[in-house]
Formats: C-alpha cells, sequence, structure tokens
C-alpha cells in the first residue's frame, strides 16, 4: 500500500505542475537595493543608487516613493557620521524629503511610516544640536546653544 500511495502522490505532483501554467513574476522592486545598501550600512550608495534611478526611472509610483527612501538613506547616513555639522545638515534634508513625500498625498500605510520617521528626525536633531552645544570650547557657548536646542526637545 506504501508503493501505491507514492505513486498515485507523484502522479499528482505532476498532474498538478501541469495545470498550474507559468508562473508570473512580479516586477522588482527598484527600492529593494536601497534598502539592502542601507541594511548593510552603506546609506552613501543607497543615496547614489537612488540619485541614479531618480534620472532612470519617471514613472509616477517610483517619482513619488523617491524623496521617502532618500530621507531614509539621509537619516541612516545620519547616524553613521561622526561630524555633528554633517549629521544636522543630513537630518535637515531628510525632513524635507519627509515633507515633500507628505505633501504627494501617498497611501496611508507610507504615509504614517514617514510621519513617524520625520518625528524620529525631529528628535535627532534635537540631539544634534545639544551635542554640538555640549562641544563648544566656552561655557556660555555651551549655555546658548543649549538654551537653542532645548525648544527642540520641549515640541
Amino acid at each position: 500500500m506504501p508503493r501505491h500511495a507514492a505513486r498515485l502522490a507523484a502522479a499528482f505532483a505532476v498532474v498538478a505542475g501541469w495545470g498550474a501554467g507559468p508562473a508570473v513574476a512580479e516586477p522588482p522592486n527598484p527600492f529593494d537595493l536601497a534598502r539592502g545598501l542601507r541594511e548593510s550600512g552603506q546609506a552613501d550608495l543607497a543615496l547614489a543608487y537612488l540619485d541614479e534611478l531618480a534620472a532612470a526611472d519617471k514613472s509616477p509610483a517610483v517619482q513619488q516613493a523617491l524623496p521617502l527612501e532618500r530621507a531614509k538613506a539621509r537619516v541612516d547616513l545620519a547616524e553613521q557620521t561622526d561630524d555633528p555639522g554633517e549629521r544636522e545638515a543630513l537630518l535637515t534634508r531628510a525632513q524635507a524629503d519627509f515633507t515633500q513625500f507628505l505633501a504627494s498625498k501617498p497611501a496611508p500605510a507610507p504615509a504614517a511610516e514617514a510621519a513617524s520617521a520625520a518625528a524620529r528626525v525631529y528628535v535627532l536633531q534635537a540631539q544634534a544640536r545639544l551635542s554640538r552645544a555640549l562641544k563648544a570650547d566656552k561655557e556660555d557657548d555651551q549655555k546658548a546653544q543649549a538654551a537653542e536646542a532645548r525648544p527642540l526637545f520641549l515640541e
């Protein structure tokens, strides 16, 4: 009986495979490479790739999602840099990218992701300003710069 069951299972598999037809492959997501680069700590390469993608793929869906993907790459790059000035500049650009993406009226799920990430960027900007203040040479400069950073933490 087990031999009969094995043959029946094999025959079923062959017939089921013939009737299924060719598998329809989905087109690749153009942002998968950028996400992979970011996840592997290569946010600078992800940003360069996104710049190339912006010039190469003019489809509305890609053009709408580019600001979100660029913003994420800039946030990751900002977290990797040790230079407070460069970090602040990257975070400012990321915030602008998030704002641009949200202005394009995206679907609810990506909009929520962008809004959450934009709030995180705001916190990172406040931390960057405080870090810069604490590294100032003079105590008066530290206090003045810390006072500038304070409102960011209160919002």
